[in-house]
């Protein structure tokens, strides 16, 4: 992985997960998976600029662990990752909850492409792309949970995501 620091970034992913109190949640092949995701992530940044953080450091801390402190939180069934981008906070998760379905919602085509890519690198079988807004998206169920990360203001999330969720979500 060239200039991709995995061991140095390992250790500081275990050691998030410590503080966190997700070291027991987090197996070694879902460990891999996250770090085969950032170098992803940081392969595809320098061409398609998919976040604005670059160092790998930063992306542990502010991609990775940020999205994971939300696993004991979340509930069983669909989850739906709006305004998806880079696959933040959805791909950590569904990397960790490989049992669990999950829509990646992404309008940029750019965007959406990496998520395919991830998707199928990954073999994250349980994860659908919907590259479109997420107005346009009806899902097969109603929505255990409407997850999203900087896309919109609560109240706009919430306007937008109405018809996706079950009643009392």
């Amino acid at each position: 992985m060239g200039d991709f620091p995995t061991e140095l970034l390992r250790q500081q992913l275990g050691e998030g997960l410590v503080a966190l109190g997700l070291d027991t949640a987090v197996g070694e092949a879902a460990r891999d998976g996250l770090l085969d995701y950032l170098a992803q992530l940081q392969r595809w940044n320098r061409s398609h600029n998919l976040t604005a953080i670059r160092d790998p450091h930063a992306m542990v801390a502010q991609h990775l662990l940020d999205s994971l402190a939300l696993l004991p939180h979340l509930p069983d069934g669909l989850l739906l990752d709006v305004g998806s981008g880079a696959g933040l906070p959805g791909v950590p998760l569904a990397i960790v909850r490989s049992g669990q379905d999950f829509v990646l919602i992404e309008p940029n085509a750019k965007k959406a492409a990496f998520l395919r890519h991830v998707h199928r690198h990954l073999g994250l079988v349980r994860v659908v792309v919907h590259a479109g807004r997420v107005e346009n998206y009806r899902p097969p169920e109603p929505a255990a949970a409407v997850l999203s990360r900087a896309t919109a203001s609560l109240a706009r999330l919430d306007a937008m995501t109405q018809h996706l969720q079950a009643s009392g979500t």
